[in-house]
């Protein structure tokens, strides 16, 4: 009886010296220092992003307001070679301008369309999407502004030309994950036509080439439902 007790100590304090030898090993190996590092680092990452953001906005309002005042400068300014400096800032400023302004049309469009989705409103979003397609393939809201083109025209059961833009999206960006949720789309679809053996081979198809969990759960639920 003793001797076991006493085994059983001895297990206790192997187990508390290991468990402190690891937590010591972890704490000292500089994986700690290491996470802290990062998320300093992340944090600093942060706030040279904001000052960024901050310094552009700070820059076109600068250039606005100069833009403002260069017409009456011009006008009052006395001679040709002061004109010429003149005019020729004020062609800087408009080129400027210029530059932003399609960024800016494509953002506002995509928001107009985003909250048209939110909203239910998915004709008015569809118009949106396919504007800023057509206007600014170019745009970084390119491939959202496709998918969600995609998803308010499954909202509104117009499977054709879902479908249409499912394969835009394959074509253009076949590795995005956006792409891979509208590939549930088009499995769905080709449930609704009893082409199942096409909606197996989607599925199938999202599981070998996608690496969102999410997006792989949808895909194996929606394959063991067909596969029923």
């Amino acid at each position: 009886m003793k001797k076991g007790i006493f085994l059983a100590h001895c297990l206790i304090l192997a187990t508390a010296f290991t468990q402190v030898y690891l937590y010591g090993r972890y704490k000292f190996s500089g994986v700690e220092q290491l996470r802290v590092r990062v998320g300093q680092l992340e944090r600093d990452v942060d706030k040279e992003r904001f000052r960024a953001m901050l310094a552009g906005h700070e820059l076109a309002e600068y250039r606005s307001h100069v833009a403002t005042l260069l017409p009456e400068a011009i006008e009052r300014s006395k001679g040709h070679e002061e004109k010429y400096r003149l005019r020729t800032l004020a062609s800087v400023v408009q080129a400027q301008d210029s530059d932003q302004l399609p960024l800016e049309r494509a953002s506002g469009l995509f928001e107009k369309g985003k909250t048209q989705f939110r909203d239910g409103s998915y004709e008015e979003a569809v118009g949106a999407f396919r504007e800023l397609i057509e206007r600014f393939p170019e745009s970084i809201h390119i491939a959202e502004a496709h998918f969600l083109l995609a998803e308010a025209q499954f909202q509104m059961k117009e499977y054709e030309p879902c479908l249409a833009t499912i394969e835009s999206m394959i074509t253009l960006f076949p590795e995005s994950e956006l792409t891979g949720f509208a590939l549930l789309r088009l499995g769905k679809i080709y449930e609704y036509q009893d082409r199942l053996e096409d909606a197996v081979e989607v599925y199938r198809t999202i599981l070998k080439s996608y690496g969102d969990q999410p997006l792989l759960t949808q895909a194996r639920l929606s394959l063991k439902a067909v596969e029923l």
